[in-house]
C-alpha cells in the first residue's frame, strides 16, 4: 500500500513541478494480472478466489491508454483504474504532496552521500 500511495503522490508532484514543460505524469492501477509469479507463494491459489484476474494485454491497457490517448493531458497527475480516472488522488493537498516530495529529496540525499 506505501509503495502505491507513494506512486499517487509521486505522479501529482510530476504533475505540478512539470506542467508548463508539457510533461504529463499518471499513476495507475492495472490490475490483478494472470501470471506464473506468485505460483511458488505459499495460499497464492486461495487469494486467486478472491481476484479477478486479467490477461497481461488487459493489464497493459490502462498503461497504453495513458500513454497513447489524445487529450488526456488535462488528467495528468490523476489516478487511472480501468482506463478510467479516478478521483482516488484527489484527496491528498498540495502540502501532503510537497511533504512527500522533500522527505523522497531527503531520503535520496542520505543514500547517495557516500557513492
Amino acid at each position: 500500500q506505501q509503495s502505491k500511495l507513494a506512486n499517487l503522490l509521486f505522479a501529482r508532484a510530476l504533475a505540478s513541478r512539470y506542467n508548463d514543460k508539457q510533461i504529463t505524469t499518471y499513476s495507475l492501477h492495472p490490475g490483478v494480472i494472470d501470471t506464473n509469479l506468485t505460483s511458488s507463494i505459499p495460499f497464492a491459489s486461495v487469494a486467486k478466489l478472491f481476484y479477478k484476474k486479467k490477461t497481461v494485454e488487459q493489464g497493459a491497457a490502462t498503461t497504453v491508454y495513458c500513454a497513447l490517448k489524445p487529450g488526456l493531458e488535462k488528467e495528468s497527475g490523476r489516478y487511472f483504474n480501468d482506463s478510467s480516472v479516478t478521483n482516488l488522488a484527489d484527496k491528498w493537498t498540495d502540502n501532503d504532496i510537497n511533504t512527500f516530495w522533500e522527505w523522497t529529496e531527503k531520503v535520496i540525499r542520505e543514500r547517495t552521500a557516500n557513492l
